[in-house]
């Protein structure tokens, strides 16, 4: 088939002429019954026409907005909403950059039932970092697609900024895909299209076998975003004489899961057709969920009876079809949602042993009045959460649990159940008994000045704690309530990492800190957190953690992401990629993937915590003997892009927090008692302490061995030592 390559200028659209009708036509602004003035809001369905709503395809999240990036053709000025498909908008991103190849995207369904000669045509602008190529494909049967000639080629730039750097790409306006000589598109009920992002090489017969990035130089990325607006079906009337049968609206419908579902009222009638003549269908977006109907009644008054598969729960779309015996056809969508009972999620929880906490939860979707409601709970380790010291509270739809654990460590997983006759709703979530931090950074009270370093705000009895640095390949950047760096892969580094790889970061892309073990400890340590603010939208995605015990002289030990937030949410990578607050604005909707198992941090919503990483398996960190420095960096990369700052941040508020226990070894500490005898000095202990007296001239010294004889007498060990005239220390090594 011959491809039809459309290639715009910025700003630069390809139009056809006016048509006879328009079809249907998808604005995505709210209704007028629901104007809220807000470009957040919006409609997938049609603003023209009726029918079936606007869906993604191939697993894309989506949500309303707005987008800068010059003008589009819709004249709403006041609720101009526009739909954005891409990654954190209620699913996944597109596909990696050599899979899924036409088959991520939106679709729509548009019956042409009396209608010839069809055009579409619709608005788009893309991310740099989308897709370059977008295919058009159609389907006449609602089953197999079809790829169209047509093929998009994304508006690469904006205008230039203030640096020299390509701004937002602009919106192409007006783009257009003709079916007019497709067969089976005209005068079909089932007639449907979508716009897919395509390989380079299938879309324009040369180059990579994968994505490619719209904005020439950058990277293609799963994050990288299409937005649409004014998609709009048009074409001829085959038979102006007859006019198309109406169908009513028919209101949204939600029922519990388990409910029976009265019939659906709806009306219908034709002008040239008697009603009790009209044709109905029924179809339904997703038949795991409703693919059972019926209808009922007569004439112009009908019903549709919906029955939910057994133990489904979603959101489908049913459109209504009615035909008259004039071939024309109207159809009328609903969105039908089964909500199954839920407790509202509950984060992941740390806490001391033996230190109670109190959790609160909601509960809904459940029939009946929320006071006889039922809420027990249990927990899989006695050991750790016995079920008895699981106290329930609160009233009505809103409850607490309070949770006093055992004296040990370990986690354990509370389960919580709300019941009601033969309903219930359940949860779960982990609480982690953990020893108290050793060494944390406390950023709460930092200004925003630039510092070289920062200390640490607690360590334990037995250990040392280096300042938070930053590798030297970093730049040296200010945040309030926080430890900032910059030039994260940027030319600016002194390695120009400019492919932003893991290798140019080990290099100097890194925060820093190192905890030392003293005399007479050893130390174990259980758990590594940390709070990380991404600034900018060309700073490091990617993060690792890795420790040694020479200061990085040579290579250092990843630590691998273990522990039950990572195993739940089935990682098996060694990096984590930062999910939270990126190009200087907080995230909309919700947690992020991993934040969300953490749970809020009240009052500290600038920083997103990374689930706590399990130390306990690592055998090289337990049981860390005196005089070892353990030195932890995180290092960082990801993003080519030098449009901006690319700052990161540890913080804000919380920095690196490290727990653990930290113990004394050697036998019972000492203290030496020393008092002036004849021609000397006698230095003694407890008889029962063992060890070893060395002395030294200096502070810090070179420790040796005390030559003298070790006498023992009344409870005490003693040595005499001969005055010298000299500055001298004495301890006991034991």
């Amino acid at each position: 088939m011959k491809k039809l390559l459309l290639t715009l200028a910025l700003g630069g659209a390809v139009q056809f002429a006016a048509y006879a009708q328009i079809i249907k036509q998808w604005d995505f602004n709210s209704p007028l019954s629901e104007f809220d003035g807000l470009t957040t809001t919006g409609t997938l369905k049609p603003s023209i026409g009726s029918g079936t709503p606007a869906q993604t395809c191939g697993g894309v999240g989506e949500r309303f907005g707005n987008v800068s990036g010059g003008n589009n053709s819709d004249p709403h000025s006041l609720d101009n909403s526009q739909w954005r498909l891409g990654t954190n908008l209620g699913g996944d991103g597109f596909p990696a950059a050599t899979v899924g190849n036409k088959t991520a995207g939106a679709q729509f369904m548009a019956n042409t039932a009396g209608y010839g000669n069809i055009q579409v045509t619709w608005d788009q602008e893309n991310s740099a970092t989308a897709s370059r190529y977008w295919r058009v494909q159609y389907t006449i049967d609602g089953v197999e697609w079809l790829d169209h000639e047509t093929v998009i080629t994304a508006a690469h730039d904006g205008p230039l900024d203030t640096n020299g750097n390509p701004g937002t790409p602009y919106w192409q306006v007006g783009l257009a895909a003709d079916f007019s000589a497709t067969p089976g598109v005209a005068n079909n009920a089932n007639f449907g299209f979508r716009l897919v992002s395509e390989f380079e090489f299938t879309a324009t017969g040369s180059g990579v076998e994968a994505y490619v990035g719209n904005r020439p130089g950058a990277n293609y990325g799963t994050g990288g975003t299409i937005w649409l607006d004014m998609v709009t079906v048009s074409g001829d009337d085959l038979d102006p004489s007859n006019q198309a049968p109406t169908i009513s609206a028919i209101n949204d419908v939600t029922a519990l899961l388990k409910d029976s579902i009265p019939p659906i009222a709806f009306t219908i009638s034709d002008a040239e057709t008697a009603a009790g003549s009209l044709v109905l269908s029924v179809s339904s977006s997703d038949t795991s969920l409703i693919n059972s109907f019926s209808f009922g009644g007569s004439g112009e008054n009908r019903t549709l009876t919906v029955t939910p598969e057994v133990g489904a729960i979603g959101t489908t779309s049913i459109t209504i079809l009615v035909t008259d015996a004039g071939g024309k056809a109207t159809e009328s969508s609903f969105y039908l949602t089964v909500l199954p009972p839920l407790i509202s999620h509950v984060g992941y929880q740390l806490v001391l042993p033996g230190e109670p906490l109190t959790v609160a939860f909601s509960i809904t979707n459940l029939p009946g009045d929320p006071e006889t409601w039922i809420v027990t709970g249990n927990s899989s380790d006695p050991d750790k959460v016995t079920d008895a010291n699981l106290v329930f509270g609160g009233s009505g739809a809103n409850r607490t649990v309070t949770i006093t654990p055992e004296a040990a460590l370990g986690d354990a997983v509370v389960s919580l159940v709300a019941i009601t006759g033969d309903r219930q709703a359940t949860t779960n979530f982990v609480v982690r008994l953990l020893p108290a931090h050793v060494v944390a950074f406390d950023f709460s009270s930092v200004p925003n000045i630039t510092y070289e370093s920062l200390d640490s705000t607690l360590v334990a009895t037995g250990l040392t704690a280096a300042p938070i640095t930053r590798g030297p390949t970093l730049g040296a950047s200010s945040i309030t309530r926080g430890f900032n760096a910059n030039n994260w892969n940027s030319v600016l580094s002194a390695n120009d990492p400019k492919a932003a790889t893991r290798a140019n970061a080990l290099l100097g892309d890194y925060f820093q800190i190192a905890i030392t073990v003293d005399s007479g400890f050893k130390a174990s340590l259980a758990a590594l957190d940390i709070n990380l603010r991404r600034s900018a939208v060309a700073s490091a995605m990617n993060y690792e953690w890795q420790y040694s015990f020479n200061g990085f002289a040579t290579a250092g030990t990843t630590i691998p992401l273990r522990g039950t937030v990572w195993e739940t949410l089935n990682w098996t990578l060694n990096q984590f990629t930062y999910l939270g607050r990126d190009s200087g604005t907080a995230p909309t909707n919700g947690f992020a993937p991993y934040a969300y198992m953490t749970g809020s941090v009240g009052g500290q919503g600038a920083g997103n915590p990374i689930p706590t990483i399990d130390l306990t398996e690592v055998a090289e960190l337990q049981d860390i003997p005196a005089g070892t420095t353990v030195t932890f960096r995180l290092f960082g990369w990801g993003n080519a892009n030098t449009v901006d700052s690319n700052s990161a941040a540890v913080g804000r508020d919380l920095g690196p927090y490290v727990r653990g226990t930290v113990e004394q070894v050697g036998g019972t500490p000492a203290t030496l008692g020393i008092i002036e005898v004849e021609g000397g000095i006698r230095i003694s202990w407890p008889a029962s302490v063992s060890g070893i007296l060395e002395g030294a001239t200096t502070l810090p010294g070179n420790w040796s061995d005390v030559p003298q004889t070790v006498n023992e007498d009344d409870g005490l060990k003693t040595v005499t030592i001969p005055t010298s005239g000299d500055q001298q220390f004495f301890r006991l090594r034991q």
